[in-house]
């Protein structure tokens, strides 16, 4: 299948405007990668047919790969884009000559998009905390103010294109906590030239039990947690791979340690008596029941329970989702309240984690390199 490659509009400036917004929502991002495609990548496709790429266009392709990269992707995601076609195109079309290293990184991402099946059965929570992995403002209390509405970052794609960090930054260089992840004006985004770990796995995925990241993108290059925003990471039939324990419905919920109770998604919004508001995310919880596989547990410094760490996020080991039970909110709505046990035979929790070094070092994280 091919990637039409029209001609520039005739109204179009000279060179790209290379401001875009990084989206929170998925007609936003739909919006944005389409925009890219359009005016990034079919141009310099259709370029590669006369002769070398312009170095503003290499520069805007690196930008658009690194936005590819940065995707979670899902298959209405690939349906409204047509992202296969474009890493197609991209890879192995025989008309279109792209320089490296942009073959290469499309074929990465197709390979990797097909072995997660372009997503088609892996489930993220859909409503989660603000994206503090995103844009740079580190928590570094022990309560967070009341999340106001997401905001977008504005980007520049010429001063993000391929702005690594020096390998011996001691934050985001080589060993650092924040290694693989790029930090660029506001933003920040998983580095496609460092290996990371699925998440798609049950059991500890080879982590350690007080584990820490200062962001939640930390947490998902290490493979503890498979979305960068979202508590809720997990296979619809499987059962939930990993939870994120943020305090995000504290007037339902309630962490004891040891024992979780964790309210689905929606719950405080629902007004219906009657059902409660079940999302696919939440549903995952559901079939953890049924299957006993444990979820990993990350806690987040706003979480309720007196040991939560004191900034950023912390591995507290694996809970069993014991059972479910109905419960009415403040609106007199129903929702679903999950109960978590930690399982037995792990090392104590490590509630001194991190240490007030490592909460130093979270906090020089927002500074950037």
């Amino acid at each position: 299948m091919e990637v039409p490659v029209p001609p520039p509009p005739t109204e179009a400036p000279a060179q790209l405007v290379r401001t875009v917004v990084l989206p929170h929502y998925f007609r936003d991002l739909v919006k944005l990668v389409v925009y890219l495609r359009i005016h990034v990548f079919q141009r310099a496709a259709q370029q590669t047919t006369k002769g070398l790429l312009t170095p503003v266009q290499v520069e805007d392709l690196h930008y658009f790969f690194t936005v590819l990269n940065s995707l979670e992707i899902s298959r209405e995601l690939k349906k409204a884009t047509a992202l296969d076609r474009i890493l197609a195109v991209a890879s192995d079309d025989a008309r279109f000559h792209f320089p490296p290293p942009f073959p290469d990184l499309a074929r990465a991402l197709r390979n990797r998009w097909e072995s997660e099946n372009w997503g088609a059965r892996d489930v993220k929570e859909d409503e989660g905390e603000p994206e503090e992995e995103i844009l740079a403002t580190l928590p570094t209390g022990r309560k967070r103010a009341a999340a106001s509405p997401p905001t977008s970052s504005v980007v520049t794609a010429s001063k993000r294109v391929d702005r690594r960090p020096p390998t011996t930054h001691p934050i985001y260089g080589e060993g650092g906590i924040m290694y693989g992840i790029l930090h660029v004006m506001r933003a920040y985004s998983l580095d496609d030239t460092v290996p990371r770990k699925s998440a798609r796995a049950f059991g500890n995925n080879g982590l350690v039990v007080g584990a820490c990241w200062p962001l939640q993108i930390a947490a998902v290059r290490d493979g503890a947690h498979g979305v960068r925003v979202g508590d809720i990471a997990g296979h619809a039939e499987e059962g939930a791979f990993s939870l994120v324990v943020s305090g995000l419905y504290s007037d339902l919920d309630r962490d004891l340690g040891h024992t979780i109770y964790y309210s689905g998604s929606k719950s405080h919004k629902n007004d219906n008596p009657q059902k409660p508001i079940e999302t696919a995310a939440s549903r995952t919880l559901r079939q953890s029941i049924r299957t006993h596989r444990p979820v990993r547990v990350i806690r987040s410094f706003s979480s309720d329970w007196y040991g939560r760490p004191a900034a950023g996020l912390r591995y507290d080991g694996l809970y069993e989702v014991v059972n479910a039970i109905l419960a009415l909110n403040k609106k007199g709505g129903q929702y679903i309240q999950y109960r978590l046990e930690r399982c037995p035979n792990q090392v104590p929790i490590v509630i001194d984690r991190p240490t007030p070094r490592e909460v130093r070092l979270f906090e020089e994280v927002k500074l950037g390199y």
